[in-house]
């Protein structure tokens, strides 16, 4: 069983990264760690699941 976990920044640029590794290697399970605006505007080639957080309001402490 293969698991992708992977972060999403602010830029798009990480996006196309992120992108790619979705697309051509085979997961069971994808997990993105984002933001509200990348939840709403990332979109991928297979199913993913979403953790949302706000890094500007939760400490970085509470974030790991």
């Amino acid at each position: 069983m293969t698991e992708l976990v992977a972060c999403l920044s602010a830029g798009k640029g990480t996006w196309g990264h992120v992108g790619r590794i979705i697309a051509e290697q085979e997961c069971d399970n994808i997990i993105l760690i984002t933001n509200d605006f990348g939840k709403e505007h990332f979109t991928a080639e297979k199913p993913v699941a979403m953790i949302t957080i706000d890094t500007m309001k939760t400490p970085l402490t509470e974030l790991i």
